[in-house]
């Protein structure tokens, strides 16, 4: 499909999710509803439809004297794809695929047997993680979410985090495990209520296109909450670590100094924390220590306020020609009614009266 987020239709996706007798507020929030409002009701193009993607070793609908109503749709960013589906009682078998999975239910238990072990997925409370194994799956009436991820990619987004190659090490073999993510930590509740608030972005109005989706960077940030979610020891403080808060203390850090200037070369390319963290070879905890240390932001924060000073810059030249909202999605703020506020929060006036201002001086 394409790279396109519309805002959602509520009452046509909650008279499906009715049909089948699934409602409650977590589906208010499943990613793409606004394409999942078309039912199908026929299980064979179904599983048509799901074998032109994963090698199906079998399929079957449950209760055919209820009959079967399916729809489904997806949305490929970058290297990573987000599918969202919502089913009657189905019963499915999966063969070996090269990437990883992690499903996440909005409504309706699953039960899912990977090697030989069987998991009960609970809606809100948990997820699972499955490294590319073949899977069985029973359903009764479901809608849920799952994240395709290629491995090579998750592996080099937990080098960035732990920053470096032996950090990593251990985080690699537990991707290569299927995992039940339940929130049975205040840590692990945490990072699965971030990673659904996240997913919901992609039913934002404020989304018109695939450019906007990368500019925000939400690829990047959804690998990595998968990452924390399944290596949440990549949070803790290592000696590497302490070593770099040391050097951070005496504000003489050259690799540091290094980082920003490269920033600054360029504020209009998009950015991840991924990237810092592999271009610095800082992890997590030291690039946060580093930015916290120099000037009292975390990296991204300072990010957006380098980027808000260069639209401000820019507005001051009060070019002919120039709009207030090409300029600000040049620089990656793709709400216009957010970057508003931010601007007028930081500058004590909106963007449009700085621009009207400096075009009529220069003419």
């Amino acid at each position: 499909m394409e790279s396109q987020l519309l805002t959602p239709e509520p009452a046509l996706f909650t008279s499906m999710c009715r049909s089948l007798g699934l409602a409650g507020a977590p589906l208010l929030d499943l990613p793409l509803q606004n394409d999942l409002v078309n039912l199908d009701n026929d299980p064979q193009a179904f599983a048509e439809r799901v074998s032109a993607l994963l090698p199906l070793n079998h399929f079957a609908q449950l209760g055919e004297a209820a009959g079967f109503v399916q729809s489904g749709t997806a949305l490929t960013c970058g290297e990573l794809t987000i599918s969202s589906t919502v089913h009657s009682a189905l019963e499915i078998e999966l063969g070996e695929h090269p990437f990883a999975s992690l499903a996440l239910p909005y409504a309706g238990n699953t039960t899912i047997t990977i090697e030989g072990r069987e998991r009960l997925m609970q809606p809100g409370a948990t997820a699972i993680y499955m490294p590319g194994e073949a899977f069985s799956g029973r359903t009764n009436a479901y809608a849920g979410v799952m994240l395709n991820l290629p491995h090579q990619s998750l592996a080099r987004t937990a080098q960035a985090i732990a920053g470096g190659e032996g950090a990593a090490r251990h985080c690699r073999l537990t991707l290569q495990r299927p995992q039940l993510l339940a929130n049975d930590t205040s840590l692990r509740a945490e990072l699965l209520l971030n990673l659904r608030r996240l997913l919901s972005v992609y039913n934002g109005s404020a989304l018109l296109g695939g450019s906007g989706i990368h500019s925000l960077a939400l690829e990047d940030a959804l690998q990595r909450l998968v990452i924390l979610l399944l290596c949440p020891e990549l949070l803790a403080e290592t000696e590497a670590d302490r070593v770099v808060a040391r050097l951070g203390s005496t504000g003489r850090d050259r690799i540091f100094d290094e980082l920003i200037e490269w920033i600054q070369t360029d504020l209009t390319r998009p950015l991840t924390l991924s990237q810092l963290e592999r271009r610095s070879g800082y992890s997590r905890r030291s690039l946060q220590y580093m930015f916290r240390s120099r000037f009292g932001l975390g990296p991204m924060q300072w990010l957006r306020q380098q980027r808000l000073q260069a639209v401000c810059r820019r507005l001051r030249e009060g070019v002919p020609g120039d709009t207030v909202g090409a300029i600000a999605t040049r620089f990656g703020f793709i709400s216009s009614s957010s970057f508003a506020k931010l601007f007028q929060i930081s500058f004590g006036q909106t963007p449009s009266e700085l621009l009207r201002a400096s075009q009529r001086r220069s003419s």
